[in-house]
């Protein structure tokens, strides 16, 4: 069942420019929301086992999985 719901123009604005070309917003929204729950997991699993890396190395992290989403 699809519905509707309202979001601000830059909101819409905000999905499409982390979508791609033939993504619907539900699969842009479910992504976001897979990579929010993958980032709340690890920085748990950081906590509990003490494992921390340098700003720049995590930052590179990112950059990589960025691009692997792609």
């Amino acid at each position: 069942m699809v519905t509707t719901i309202q979001v601000q123009e830059s909101t819409r604005d905000l999905l499409k420019s982390v979508g791609e070309k033939g993504k619907t917003y539900d699969q842009i929204i479910h992504e976001l929301i897979e990579i929010r729950e993958a980032f709340i997991d690890d920085l748990l699993k950081t906590l509990k086992e003490g494992e921390f890396i340098p700003l720049e190395e995590a930052i590179r992290e990112v950059e990589r999985r960025k691009k692997g989403l792609r």
